[in-house]
This record gives structure tokens, C-alpha cells and sequence, in this order.
């Protein structure tokens, strides 16, 4: 196999290329929370022939609304939490990485208050 196409849609909207060409076996696909989304694959050999047919899901999965505090996304607020606000203050993380929309005071970004929040959850 040379590579997949693996395509997304959310909540049964339309399909859309999400990789392409990729050998990965793998990915993590970062999308939004509450909501429906299927998955398929379209594959080459090595002499360009793709599969043929028709998109239909081959995997689907589901996600709920976000834990607030949880900014690495492991779906548990603790240190990892605290070290993940750290990092992306100083700008040391990529915030594509991060869980940007888990903002426990809902001032647009993530700051001290993120961090009390999380060092607070993993006390307890």
C-alpha cells in the first residue's frame, strides 16, 4: 500500500479529506466536542490504483462536552494540566497540541486561572 486518504464528516455533513496520502496506521483526529463523526478510508498501491466506490463510514466515534480544566485533553484535570498551562503561557507548546477551548473562567485564554484550577483539582 502506498497510502490512505482518510476522510471525516461531523454530525453526517458532508465528507472531507482530513489525510492524504498517509502511511500512517494511527492519528489522533482533534475535533469538537459534542459532536458525531465517521471516518473512511480510500487507499493506493504503489502503482497508483485507488480503491473505487462509494464513501461509507468505516469507524465512527462520538465525543461529549469538555471537562473543564482538562487543557491536555487526557480527560482528567490534574498536573498534567497545570505543566500543559505552563508550557503554553511561555510558549513552549504548540497550542494546536492543547485543548485551547477548555477556558475554566471563560476569558479567551488560558492563564493563572487555568492553573489554579488544575493544581486545585489534583489536590483533591
Amino acid at each position: 500500500m502506498a497510502g490512505c486518504d482518510v476522510y471525516v464528516r461531523e454530525d453526517g455533513g458532508p465528507w472531507r479529506i482530513w489525510l492524504q496520502g498517509t502511511p500512517l496506521e494511527s492519528a489522533l483526529f482533534d475535533g469538537d466536542y459534542d459532536r458525531s463523526c465517521q471516518f473512511c478510508v480510500a487507499s493506493s498501491d504503489n502503482a497508483v490504483n485507488r480503491e473505487e466506490g462509494q464513501l461509507a463510514t468505516e469507524a465512527s466515534t462520538e465525543t461529549g462536552p469538555p471537562l473543564i480544566g482538562d487543557i491536555n485533553g487526557d480527560g482528567c484535570v490534574g498536573l498534567a494540566d497545570v505543566v500543559a498551562s505552563l508550557r503554553l503561557m511561555t510558549g513552549n507548546a504548540a497550542s494546536a497540541s492543547l485543548r485551547l477551548a477548555i477556558d475554566v473562567n471563560e476569558d479567551g485564554r488560558i492563564d493563572l486561572a487555568e492553573i489554579a484550577f488544575a493544581m486545585d483539582a489534583a489536590a483533591k
